[in-house]
């Protein structure tokens, strides 16, 4: 019974070998927790950072666990918007496609984030996938969207 197991994650692990994460559209970067990333994964599915009144109150409220806070990416929110959204999900493991689209025609700026899974092995996925992108235009609707293949 454990051979088999064992077969099967080998097998598993094999098919997900090839894993990346890459960014398209108008996202800047990724944005990192550093110390506090466990901390910034309670995020409950979607958030918004327009300031830095607003990250001090994501901080306060999310990371107040973190004793490192001080040692956090500086942002200048007058070139960028932080975005959050979680996914969650069973697989072996995930490739992720993030794109930021910003549609003025619509008016509309979107964040998506595809997760690509390996199946198979059942172990959770619970990721948080933080970006920079640029500022929100006024007028916009935000849209946030996800796809788990």
């Amino acid at each position: 019974m454990l051979l088999g197991g064992t077969l099967f994650f080998a097998a598993c692990k094999q098919q997900c070998k090839d894993t990346y994460s890459i960014h398209t559209g108008a996202i800047h970067s990724d944005y990192d927790f550093g110390p506090c990333f466990f901390f910034s994964n309670s995020l409950d599915s979607t958030a918004v950072i327009r300031n830095q009144a607003e990250f001090n109150s994501f901080r306060d409220r999310y990371l107040k666990n973190c004793a490192d806070t001080a040692k956090l990416q500086t942002i200048d929110f007058s070139k960028h918007l932080l975005l959050g959204m979680n996914t969650q999900f069973t697989a072996c493991n995930v490739s992720y496609e993030r794109n930021i689209t910003v549609d003025t025609a619509k008016k509309e700026y979107r964040y998506h984030v595809k997760a690509l899974r390996c199946g198979g092995c059942g172990t959770k996925f619970r990721e948080p996938h933080w970006v920079l992108g640029p500022p929100l235009p006024t007028g916009y609707t935000l849209i946030f969207s996800k796809e788990i293949r």
